[in-house]
C-alpha cells in the first residue's frame, strides 16, 4: 500500500522511477530471454516463432494495465525485518529497478518467486490477494474491477515466471547452476496460470503440457 497507493500519489518529477513506464515492449524483451533458452529445456524441437504472436498479446495485455509506483524486485529475499516481532520495521533493498508498473506485478513477485510456493499454498494466496484489493476498495484506490484484477495478477505472475524460467536455464548455461533448483517452481507457475488464464495462450500451455 505504501510503495502503491502513497508513493503513486506523491509522485516526484525529478525521481527516474515515476517517469519510466513497465510498458509492453520491456514485458516482451524479459520474456525474449524465455523463447531464446527456456522454451528449449520445456519443448527442445519447438519453433520459437509459434509462440510470438502469444508472447506479444501478453505483453501487450500487461502494457495497457493501469500503472502504479513499483518496486519490481519485491521478493523475500529482498525484505529484512528489523527489531521485535512486536513492533518491527521492515527495510527494503534492491529498489533500483524501481519504476512504474501494473500493481499486481509487486504481488506476483512476492507470492511466487522462486520457492515461494513453499509457504504460500494457493489458499493463503487467495487470501492475501482478497486483503490486497480490499485494501484498495477501503482507501478508495482500485483501479479495475476484482476480476480484472485477478486476471492481471495471473498475466503478470505468467510474465515473470517465463522470465525467470529463461533467465535461470541461461545462468545454468553460463555455469551459474545455483539456480536451476528454482527453475521447476518457475516452470510449475507458469503452468498453474496457463490454466487460470485458459483459453488463452493454446500454444504456450501445449510447450508446459
Amino acid at each position: 500500500m505504501r510503495f502503491h497507493v502513497d508513493a503513486t500519489a506523491r509522485a516526484d518529477a525529478d525521481c527516474v522511477a515515476f517517469r519510466i513506464a513497465y510498458h509492453a515492449r520491456l514485458f516482451r524483451w524479459e520474456m525474449d530471454r524465455f523463447l531464446a533458452f527456456g522454451l528449449s529445456a520445456l519443448a527442445p524441437k519447438a519453433n520459437h516463432r509459434m509462440f510470438d504472436a502469444e508472447i506479444d498479446r501478453l505483453a501487450r495485455q500487461l502494457g495497457a494495465l493501469p500503472r502504479v509506483f513499483s518496486h519490481r524486485d519485491f521478493h523475500g529475499n529482498n525484505i529484512f525485518v528489523q527489531g521485535s516481532i512486536a513492533s518491527p520495521t521492515l527495510r527494503i533493498i534492491d529498489f533500483q529497478d524501481a519504476l512504474m508498473a501494473p500493481a499486481a506485478q509487486d504481488l506476483a513477485v512476492l507470492l511466487t518467486t522462486r520457492d515461494t510456493c513453499d509457504l504460500i499454498a494457493p489458499p493463503m494466496e487467495d487470501r492475501l490477494l482478497d486483503f490486497y484489493y480490499a485494501s484498495l476498495i477501503r482507501r478508495d484506490a482500485a483501479n479495475l474491477s476484482r476480476d480484472e484484477f485477478i486476471r492481471s495478477y495471473a498475466m503478470c505472475v505468467l510474465q515473470h515466471a517465463l522470465k525467470c524460467i529463461g533467465l535461470f536455464v541461461s545462468l545454468e548455461r553460463d555455469g551459474k547452476r545455483e539456480y536451476a533448483a528454482y527453475t521447476p517452481y518457475a516452470i510449475g507457475q507458469a503452468r498453474r496460470m496457463l490454466a487460470r488464464l485458459a483459453p488463452q495462450f493454446p500454444e504456450l500451455r501445449s510447450a508446459f503440457g
